[in-house]
Order: structure tokens, then C-alpha cells, then sequence
């Protein structure tokens, strides 16, 4: 299930370092308008009159955004260079983000949430098929931690909004601005992604790059990647779930204030995101299903605690903690894509896996959210711990085969 030494971190083609930065800048912009809701939410709510699981609303919409863009992302690939895609999908970001500032009502929220999932999986699914196939493993990991700087920043901004200009609109109006900015600056730069790598620049251990995909009824007969789908979806409802109900939790079921609760809601996709740096680090040392069970078991042990342990001090510690232990696991499932999967199913099988992952963001949530309305707050991290026990049972499901194979 590894890369041999030597080749796990051989790039096939010598990429333009511009390209690679404005990979890691559009998922650092991928991960900003996901962590603003979480910590927006309370006084969302409250503004437009809605109780506190109508959040299951703007998740719906995102996600069916989501999958629309992912599971066409394939498609849209063939025809459109990623350039393109990246500039197109900012702008789209960008509007809905401003739509949800302006908007003077909550039936509009649903629209905005719908366009904002459009950009952001065309963005997602784009760039982890770019990258896969042409950079190395560990790249994969900082791609990703690039997503958690995003996501780190949004909390921030956000409660900056609230304890500035006590409203949560300003932190929406900020990221729409730079999401713009961003989207100009790919739709300048988008004819350097339409550049086709040459392949006398790849080493001779490298892989060979993407052929013409598989045709997508193929690919949905590989039972990996169904359960790889299956993993994605847990994966990252835990991951979601977790970033946007935090606020809540610490607030209502633990007597933190404003700036405290941000201030670990922040710290968890902070440690979310430099773990996933330094699991990028420990990649090129350490195959990527080795790292895999370690992250799972820490996850759930640090979930139990959280629930189980009634000392309210520590609970925004232990959160931090456990945003740094899932830290590894998205971008190492995803990097093995290209082994478990023929390379003639790559596209497809990541846009399905996307699509699990874009449902498993909003389904998960949203579940979450009914329950904290119906349970009370605490329930969080029971959900965090039922589904991590889940993930460890799924994944270890997917490896067991690979042994024989």
C-alpha cells in the first residue's frame, strides 16, 4: 500500500513553483468560508430568527453545490484547463460570500450556500486530481494543510468581526473580498496551467501520468472505491461537525465566553492545520497507511475524553488536540487513491470520494445539529467519538485486503 523508497516522493514532472503556490493559495481560500460559519452560527441564527439546527439548511445547500461540481469535475476537466476551473470557481465563491452578506432574509441563505458549494468543489476535486498526479505524496499533506490555514483563519476573522463590530456580516463581506482577489489573480495566470508538464522532465522512477479516464460506470464497479467513498464521508462529517458545532459546545455546555470559545475553535483548525504540515514531514519517512490508525485511535481516545472528562478548563485544550490528531488522515487517504485504484480510475474514483466527503460535511452537521437542539450541546463530542470508533472500523476494513493482494 506504499510507494517504495526513492519513489515516494519523486514528482513525475518538474512543476512551475508559481503553480504550486497558487495550488496551496486556492485551498487556502477553499478553507476560509467553511470555518466562518461555525463560529458566525450563534448570531446567525439569532438575526434571522431561526433555531439553533437550522443550520442544516446552508449545509444542504453547500453540499448539493458540492456534489454537483465534484461528480462533474471529472467531465470538466477534459474541457476546461484547471486554471480556469480555479478563477471561475473563486468568482463564484466570492459572489455567494458577498450574496450571504447583503442578504436581508434567510430563504436567499439557501441559494448562497448552493453557489458557495459549487465553487468550492470544483476547487477541491480540481486541484486533489493535479496534485495527485503531479506532485509527490508528502505535497498532498501540505496541499491540505494549506485548506487548514484557511479554515484556521476563518474562526479568527470571524470572531474579530464579532468582538469589533458586533455582527458577524463583516467577517463574510472580508473573505468575499479576497476570494475575489484570488480569483483575478488565477483568471491572470490561467494560461500557465494550460502548459502541458513535459514528459522528458520526469525522472525514470516517476508514474506515469493520468490516461483517458475509465469510463464512469467501470469505476463504480471497484469495490474500493465505494468504501473508500464510504471513509471519506465519515471522515470528514467528523471533521466538519466537529469545527462548526465547537463554538456552540464550549459556550452553552462548558460557560466559555465569546473571545475564549474562538480562541479554541481557532486553536483546533490551527493544530488542524499544522499537523497537516507536519504530516506532509513525517510522509517522506513514513508511509501514509502506517500514520492512518495512529491518527484514527488518538482521535477517538481525545473524543472520549472530551465527552466523558467534566472538568470544563481543559475541554478547549483537549479540542485543539484533537484537531491535530485527524490532521493527517484526509490527505494520506487520498495520496493512496492512486494505489488502490488502476490509474484509469482516478479521476472518477476522487470526484466519488469527494462527493462522499461533501455529503459526509454537510450530512454529518446537520445530524449533529438536530441532536444538539433535541439533547443539548454535549452531544458533540459523542458524535465526534461514534463516528471516529466507525472510521477505525471502516478503514481497517480497506486494509485487510491490501495484505493479500
Amino acid at each position: 500500500m506504499s510507494h517504495p523508497q526513492g519513489e515516494n516522493n519523486a514528482p513525475p514532472f518538474r512543476v512551475p513553483g508559481l503553480l504550486v503556490l497558487l495550488s496551496f493559495a486556492a485551498f487556502v481560500s477553499l478553507g476560509m468560508p467553511d470555518g466562518l460559519l461555525g463560529t458566525a452560527w450563534p448570531s446567525l441564527h439569532r438575526d434571522f430568527a431561526q433555531p439553533v439546527d437550522a443550520m442544516w439548511l446552508l449545509l444542504a445547500g453547500e453540499t448539493l453545490g458540492y456534489l454537483i461540481a465534484s461528480t462533474s469535475a471529472g467531465w470538466l476537466m477534459h474541457r476546461m484547463a484547471v486554471g480556469r476551473i480555479l478563477a471561475w470557481s473563486c468568482a463564484l465563491t466570492s459572489l455567494s460570500l458577498f450574496g450571504i452578506t447583503l442578504s436581508p432574509a434567510w430563504p436567499p441563505m439557501f441559494a448562497m450556500a448552493l453557489v458557495l458549494g459549487i465553487g468550492a468543489g470544483a476547487i477541491d476535486t480540481a486541484l486533489n486530481v493535479w496534485v495527485e498526479a503531479h506532485l509527490p505524496p508528502h505535497m498532498m499533506h501540505w496541499l491540505h494543510g494549506s485548506f487548514g490555514i484557511g479554515i484556521t483563519l476563518g474562526p479568527a476573522l470571524m470572531t474579530a468581526s464579532l468582538l469589533l463590530t458586533q455582527g458577524w456580516r463583516t467577517g463574510y463581506l472580508v473573505v468575499g473580498a479576497l476570494q475575489l482577489a484570488l480569483g483575478l489573480v488565477f483568471f491572470r495566470t490561467s494560461a500557465a496551467w494550460d502548459i502541458a508538464p513535459s514528459p522528458a522532465s520526469a525522472p525514470a522512477t516517476a508514474t506515469a501520468p493520468i490516461p483517458e479516464h475509465a469510463p464512469y460506470a467501470d469505476t463504480l464497479r471497484h469495490p474500493r472505491a465505494w468504501l473508500s467513498a464510504l471513509i471519506f464521508f465519515v471522515y470528514v462529517g467528523i471533521e466538519i461537525s466537529t469545527g462548526h458545532w465547537a463554538f456552540t459546545w464550549l459556550i452553552r455546555a462548558h460557560g466559555y465566553d465569546v473571545g475564549a470559545a474562538g480562541f479554541w475553535n481557532t486553536a483546533y483548525w490551527g493544530l488542524f492545520a499544522a499537523g497537516r504540515f507536519g504530516a506532509g514531514w513525517i510522509n517522506r519517512h513514513i508511509a501514509a497507511p502506517r500514520l492512518l490508525p495512529i491518527a484514527i485511535v488518538a482521535s477517538l481516545a481525545l473524543a472520549l475524553l472530551l465527552a466523558l472528562v467534566p472538568i470544563p478548563a481543559i475541554k478547549g485544550p483537549l479540542l485543539a488536540l484533537l484537531g491535530l490528531a485527524m490532521s493527517p488522515i484526509f490527505a494520506a487517504l487520498i495520496s493512496t487513491t492512486a494505489i488502490r485504484i488502476p490509474r484509469a480510475h482516478i479521476r472518477t474514483t476522487i470526484g466519488l470520494q469527494m462527493s462522499a466527503a461533501g455529503i459526509g460535511a454537510g450530512l454529518l452537521p446537520s445530524i449533529t445539529g438536530l441532536l444538539v437542539a433535541a439533547q443539548g450541546p454535549h452531544v458533540v463530542p459523542l458524535v465526534a467519538a461514534g463516528s471516529a470508533l466507525s472510521l477505525l472500523i471502516l478503514v481497517t476494513w480497506l486494509h485487510r485486503p491490501s495484505k493479500s493482494s
